[in-house]
């Protein structure tokens, strides 16, 4: 199975626990002790002992799945390919060429641009860089990172941001 497919499962997973929870609550609000022990002797003890189990399973399956895949965002897990790296880097303007050069000439992963700056900006939505800053921070400058997959493939193909 792939992993976006297994993300779409443990996101549903996720949604339907969710809403399952939300639901028990609404529904046994307005139920006295001895409803409550109605409804519990209708279901057999070990249902209600594997639903517990069963929910804290996938708890813990989707906490480890976010610790495992820390690229894991917001439901999109996409995994580039270096021939779709290849191609974003090509497209790149000569301007966004020299941002890149900045940070393989520094050999650093982190650099500061004035928050304002429309080509870090626009790297930044490309996904190539990614602001470290928080958003609303009192000075003029952020801090933009390389992401994980770009930096490895520029540092192994340094000729593709050559100006």
């Amino acid at each position: 199975m792939n992993d976006k497919k297994l993300n779409n499962i443990l996101w549903w997973l996720g949604c339907l626990l969710g809403i399952l929870i939300l639901l028990l609550g609404v529904l046994t609000q307005w139920m006295t002790d001895d409803d409550y022990n109605k409804l519990l002797r209708i279901i057999p003890y070990k249902w209600q002992l594997l639903l517990w189990l069963l929910v804290v399973v996938l708890i813990l399956l989707l906490y480890t799945y976010h610790k495992a895949f820390p690229n894991f965002n917001s439901g999109n897990f996409v995994q580039k390919s270096s021939l779709q790296i290849r191609n974003q880097l090509k497209n790149l303007t000569q301007k966004e060429k020299e941002y890149l050069k900045k940070y393989l000439d520094a050999d650093e992963r982190i650099l500061k641009f004035l928050r304002t700056d429309v080509i870090a900006q626009g790297l930044c939505s490309i996904k190539i860089l990614e602001s470290v800053s928080p958003e609303g921070s009192l000075f003029p400058t952020y801090s933009f990172k390389v992401s994980d997959v770009y930096w490895n493939y520029i540092k192994k193909n340094p000729k593709m941001i050559n100006v």
